[in-house]
């Protein structure tokens, strides 16, 4: 389970998910469905923000496009 906030954005045309890299550690931040102007972007616990301030490698955002 993963708690969300709803953001408003453009259209999907393909759903996704969005995860970035820290290092070698990928920490999942949204998802969208195919058509849907909303997406919903993961909220962190302190523990996970502190660990991707302190990642020495620069983040990477990796999409993961279904459909």
């Amino acid at each position: 389970m993963i708690l969300t906030n709803s953001l408003n954005t453009n259209p999907a045309d393909d759903a996704k998910l969005v995860f970035e890299r820290y290092d070698d550690r990928y920490v999942f931040t949204t998802a969208q469905m195919t058509g849907e102007s909303v997406s919903f972007a993961a909220l962190h616990s302190k523990a996970e923000r502190k660990q991707m301030v302190a990642a020495t490698g620069k983040k990477r955002v990796v999409v993961i496009h279904i459909g």
